[in-house]
């Protein structure tokens, strides 16, 4: 099941059992402090922790089953189990504590008494951090955001499609970033997103397949209904009727006969 029972969410004791930090990120911290640059590699790490913390901690008081948060030297997953076929409000909710928690983090640390220059590179990393991951590439937040907005408007399926398009071309702006100003960090993130985009879109079949079978599965109560001529264009939110040739059918009677028919 998606949702636990109340009071089963133990904030404290499951982040330390489900923090990860990559021995790669250590290593990371450790040639920071070499280079004596280490308070970059800390504002990074901060900001970077207490933003998937807002995931986390979101998802889990939502009722979502946790599995841990990660810590790479590129970055920080919060990895969780969620229904596709939660609500839009509740998904959204989980996505925009992170970047909430960031920007809370980053004023609270604004009241430590840090130089100028230590507070004027706080800056500078947070910006940074809270533009790349409000990006409208999937899998960042802003990914996902931009896909929540267009499954508020089109079926799941094709709000998909439209999403992963839209990520291939701003992923590629980021190789006409290097082309022009020939600085090796946006080639870096080119490769870096890309390789990320091609993993999911790989599970991009596996994704709607999930979505189906939830709705098959689960007992959803949707208030608005649609009628549909085929899977492609159920939307969350939304219970359906199919109709095809002539013939209504139930939703939970035409998914029943499409996972027969693709075994």
């Amino acid at each position: 099941m998606l949702f636990k029972k109340k009071g089963s969410f133990k904030p404290i004791k499951t982040i330390y059992r489900k923090l990860e930090i990559h021995p790669l990120t250590i290593a990371y911290g450790f040639l920071f402090l070499l280079m004596g640059d280490f308070l970059s590699f800390f504002f990074l790490f901060l900001l970077l922790f207490f933003h998937e913390l807002g995931h986390f901690l979101t998802a889990g008081m939502l009722g979502c089953s946790l599995s841990k948060i990660c810590f790479y030297p590129f970055g920080g997953i919060s990895k969780f189990q969620m229904d596709f076929n939660i609500p839009i409000q509740k998904e959204f909710l989980i996505l925009i504590m992170g970047p909430v928690f960031q920007i809370l983090t980053y004023l609270i640390l604004l009241s430590f008494p840090f130089t100028q220059l230590h507070l004027q590179l706080l800056e500078q990393i947070h910006l940074k951090l809270l533009i790349f991951n409000l990006l409208p590439i999937y899998p960042l937040d802003g990914g996902r955001l931009f896909f929540l907005f267009l499954s508020s408007f089109f079926s799941f399926y094709h709000s998909l499609q439209v999403c992963f398009f839209f990520s291939y071309f701003f992923i590629y702006s980021f190789f006409l970033f290097f082309l022009w100003t020939k600085e090796f960090n946006y080639l870096i993130l080119f490769f870096l997103l890309l390789f990320l985009l091609l993993k999911e879109k790989k599970k991009m079949p596996i994704y709607f397949q999930k979505f189906l079978l939830e709705r098959f599965l689960e007992k959803y109560t949707f208030r608005k209904g649609k009628i549909v001529s085929s899977e492609k264009q159920f939307r969350r939110n939304f219970r359906h009727l199919i109709y095809q040739k002539g013939i209504y059918s139930t939703e939970l009677f035409f998914l029943k006969k499409f996972f027969i028919s693709n075994r």
